[in-house]
């Protein structure tokens, strides 16, 4: 279980590293691009979030076995 923790802590490490960098790509652009480009993160997020989910049912259902 605490394998599962540290997997877990890690994987929310780089998420966390992704949205940062996303954010920096954001404020970089001309102020015209901004809002498109916050909805394709945003969008990317949900799909990440969405991902996250589903592994995290996958491996409930490996445990249970």
């Amino acid at each position: 279980m605490a394998h599962n923790k540290i997997s877990t802590s890690r994987e929310n490490n780089l998420l966390n590293k992704e949205e940062v960098k996303s954010w920096f790509k954001l404020y970089s652009l001309p102020k015209s691009e901004n809002y498109t480009q916050l909805a394709q993160i945003a969008a990317e997020d949900r799909r990440l979030a969405g991902l996250e989910e589903w592994r995290r049912e996958s491996l409930y259902l490996r445990l249970a076995k």
